[in-house]
């Protein structure tokens, strides 16, 4: 039996990753996806795809198109491939169910939380892990209270960014005064962080800029219907302009102790939950949260887990997961993939908006 999916925003960076993931299946599968612009390489390394506005812009327009394409394509799973996709699945979830599909996110509250990064802070703190000190760059108090026992570096970054878009590392106090000045009226969209540095010697430095993007922990935690843990599998990566270059297996003693703390059942999760942290003495500190599969979800085939694969028995099947057998033996290392496609092909849809593998 073919297995049916559809992707949302399958031509951004995690698209392509979960479709990789897809090709690399043991099981045949069919995947359609929407995204906002024609060209890109995901939308023709799937087999259908529609174009829909951007899930922020025109969220009615965006969610009829997910609606009609998943009845259409008689998807049983849908994916969310963007961080701003995942809280707009959600809303959507329930009327996805009724036509025979699951929307692989969690419900509306979490979901909410994960894209805001002052929710997310209180969110580690309520579930029992340890999180990066987090303000509001317009809360003066909070800021002079975050400098004088975090000391400098800070981080500060967009509220509800992604990736490294707009993160800067500031050094000095008269630095940040000057941009929480600048920012002044957008004050409340801006977060000071306290900085993590790296312990150990570099993994890998592929491209030297000031704000080092190596050691860094990816906790991908699977969830079922009802918040359970299905399975779990951590990496420590490097990145580059906030997108992961290199990995390496862990299973050390600091990651299974952070996925034990989280709560089973997680109330409101379903489907993935991605920590992203440093080491910090003997654990880790976590700085960011997604519920959403990454940018590794294809790499992390290579090392035994394909989580679209335990997202239809998990979630589609109602079964249990079958168990995975790691490789903990490889490293991987990303680099650019060439997609070629036909010039009549992206003028197709273009044009009509929808294409479909001949």
């Amino acid at each position: 039996m073919t297995r049916r999916v559809l992707l949302t925003s399958g031509g951004t960076g995690v698209g392509n990753a979960v479709l990789t993931a897809i090709r690399r299946s043991a099981h045949a599968y069919t995947a359609a996806t929407t995204n906002a612009e024609p060209f890109h390489s995901g939308v023709f390394r799937a087999d259908a795809c529609r174009l829909a506005p951007a899930s922020e812009q025109d969220p009615d327009e965006w969610s009829r198109t997910v609606l009609s394409m998943a009845e259409e394509e008689g998807a049983r799973l849908v994916i969310p491939c963007r961080d701003r996709d995942v809280p707009a699945l959600a809303r959507i979830r329930d009327e996805l169910r009724a036509r025979g599909a699951v929307a692989v996110c969690p419900d509306q509250e979490l979901a909410a939380a994960c894209l805001d990064k002052m929710e997310t802070a209180a969110l580690l703190e309520e579930i029992g892990l340890s999180a990066a000190a987090t303000v509001l760059a317009g809360d003066a108090d909070a800021v002079d209270h975050l400098v004088r026992t975090r000391g400098f570096p800070v981080i500060v970054k967009p509220r509800r960014g992604t990736g490294t878009v707009g993160v800067r590392l500031v050094w000095t106090a008269e630095a940040l005064a000057s941009f929480i000045a600048l920012a002044a009226d957008r004050a409340h969209e801006w977060i000071v962080q306290e900085y993590l540095p790296i312990e150990g010697p570099l993994h890998s430095v592929t491209q030297y800029t000031e704000l080092a993007q190596d050691r860094e922990y990816s906790i991908q935690v699977l969830f079922d219907a009802d918040g359970c843990i299905t399975t779990w599998m951590a990496t420590v990566n490097t990145l580059e302009n906030g997108l992961p270059v290199a990995a390496r297996f862990d299973r050390s003693p600091a990651v299974a102790a952070s996925v034990a703390r989280l709560p089973q059942p997680f109330r409101g999760m379903s489907g993935p939950l991605n920590l992203q942290g440093r080491m910090r003495g003997d654990e880790i500190v976590f700085f960011e949260v997604n519920a959403r599969c990454t940018g590794l979800t294809g790499s992390r085939t290579f090392f035994g887990l394909n989580e679209v694969d335990v997202f239809w028995d998990t979630l589609v099947e109602r079964r249990p997961a079958p168990e995975v057998v790691y490789n903990a033996d490889i490293c991987i290392y990303r680099q650019l993939e060439d997609t070629a496609f036909a010039v009549d092909d992206l003028r197709r849809l273009s044009e009509s908006r929808q294409w479909r593998r001949r």
